[in-house]
């Protein structure tokens, strides 16, 4: 059962579980009490933290409550008080909690990458491929081979994890668009520039000026895409607006909704 989950998703439940200790010893509940909780206790709980943390906060704590009382064989005393305490909560969660709006990669951002970067430099090239391929949707969380490139107008490469299959992996495949941002001929740019680079390094690896080679790390290549927006006049992003926006274009441009979610 522990290792059913994933190291963050540990740490988030954890944190539940220390909150929930803290208001049990700040209310001097008993152990007994503790485990499995009345609906009260647990609805006293997070309403006790209302105004001050988001949902989305106060829902992993619940979570990680709730998979702990499964671990010990427990019951989970969830009903109708814990759910309008939850929508309670939720029409109390400050400001300072809230996400903004997340603005879109759009085509003209894409473009001033085009412009900005240096593609006879061999980490830019790897950049602009990394972004090209990041606005279909498609930027693993775990790094891809170089040797795994196929096709000619379009191109596909497996991807050891994936947030859906784990570590089953999938097939990545991209097309030719018409557009100067296309991502394929980008990516045959970047193993060009950087042909020295072992076939078994990270798929946007990139030649070092010691004639060594470097992976492309998310910060370093999301800090260069701001520094060329930046400079043109643009807020900088972050890495999600790269998906976001390669599935609005593909929407735009009268993708099929069905063909969209296949991309990720």
């Amino acid at each position: 059962m522990l290792l059913s989950l994933k190291e963050k998703t540990r740490s988030n439940y954890g944190a539940g579980l220390l909150r929930f200790t803290q208001f049990c010893d700040s209310h001097n509940i008993s152990k007994v009490d503790r485990c499995p909780a009345s609906e009260v206790i647990i609805s006293a709980f997070i309403a006790s933290y209302a105004g001050l943390h988001s949902s989305d906060c106060i829902n992993g704590w619940l979570l990680g409550i709730k998979w702990w009382y499964k671990f010990q064989g427990a019951e989970w005393n969830g009903g109708d008080m814990l759910t309008m305490v939850k929508k309670g909560v939720a029409k109390l969660v400050p400001t300072s909690s809230r996400w903004d709006k997340r603005e879109p990669v759009t085509l003209e951002r894409m473009h001033c990458l085009l412009r900005g970067l240096d593609l006879s430099n061999a980490k830019d090239a790897a950049i602009y491929a990394a972004s090209s391929v990041a606005f279909h949707g498609i930027y693993p969380a775990n790094f891809a081979s170089r040797a795994t490139i196929t096709g000619i107008e379009y191109a596909s490469f497996n991807i050891p994890w994936s947030k859906t299959t784990g570590t089953k992996g999938a097939k990545i495949s991209i097309t030719d668009i018409d557009d100067p941002m296309t991502p394929v001929p980008a990516l045959k740019h970047h193993q060009k520039a950087n042909m020295n680079v072992p076939n078994d390094a990270p798929l946007f690896a990139f030649e070092t000026s010691d004639g060594d080679w470097a992976p492309l790390t998310k910060s370093n290549w999301l800090s260069r895409c701001n520094k060329v927006w930046t400079a043109a006049g643009f807020e900088p992003l972050l890495a999600h607006a790269f998906q976001i926006g390669g599935c609005t274009e593909m929407l735009l441009r009268g993708v099929n909704p069905d063909v969209v979610c296949v991309q990720g």
